[in-house]
């Protein structure tokens, strides 16, 4: 299988395998089965994950083991170790088990993250909105930030948590009006990027 370099809508390089492969804002995926081989470069008998460190943006290859779209998780199996990334439910849509990856991600506060996706934010940016196209309603609430969480990437309202990819959530002051629109997945409200 050939392999090219390609630059990811983010700034970020992520690893193409042609021609089975998808790409969008910095994540690439392959639509391999767990049977074929995996990904050239992959770890072998090592036991160590398949990541490439960069500067604050690092690679993993293997296979998808599991998603939870509502929990925000995947977790990606790199020759004898296992690796879980966080991800909001766009990130992960289109990530399915048995699925040959290459994966870019960011740590916040030690908690890896896949890159955003279309993190246009609320009340700018590049006013990306498609993954609203879902079955599940997209609702609206004003209050003042009660306290965040980055790294787990999360806003609390009204005593409630909300959760979004941390280059959303570290936009937010504590005590600062702000108005959030979600969608709910899995039970969980996620912000709805705008």
């Amino acid at each position: 299988m050939n392999t090219r370099w390609l630059e990811g809508t983010v700034a970020a390089l992520a690893l193409v395998l042609a021609p089975t492969t998808q790409a969008r804002a910095g994540v690439a995926w392959t639509m391999g089965q767990a049977s074929e081989d995996p990904p050239s470069g992959a770890s072998g008998d090592s036991g160590e994950p398949a990541v490439a460190t960069g500067q604050s943006v690092e690679t993993i290859r293997g296979i998808v083991v599991s998603v939870s779209e509502g929990a925000g998780k995947a977790s990606i199996r790199s020759g004898t170790s296992s690796f879980t990334l966080n991800g909001t439910p766009m990130d992960l849509l289109e990530l399915r088990p048995g699925n040959h990856v290459s994966l870019t991600y960011r740590e916040y506060g030690g908690v890896p993250w896949l890159l955003p996706s279309g993190t246009a934010g609320l009340g700018g940016g590049t006013g990306e909105s498609g993954w609203l196209q879902t079955d599940n309603e997209v609702m609206a609430t004003v209050g003042n930030v009660q306290r965040i969480d980055v790294p787990q990437g999360l806003v609390y309202l009204h005593d409630q948590a909300f959760h979004g990819h941390p280059a959303v959530i570290r936009r937010f002051k504590v005590g600062e009006r702000i108005t959030v629109l979600y969608q709910s997945f899995g039970g969980t409200p996620w912000i709805t990027p705008v």
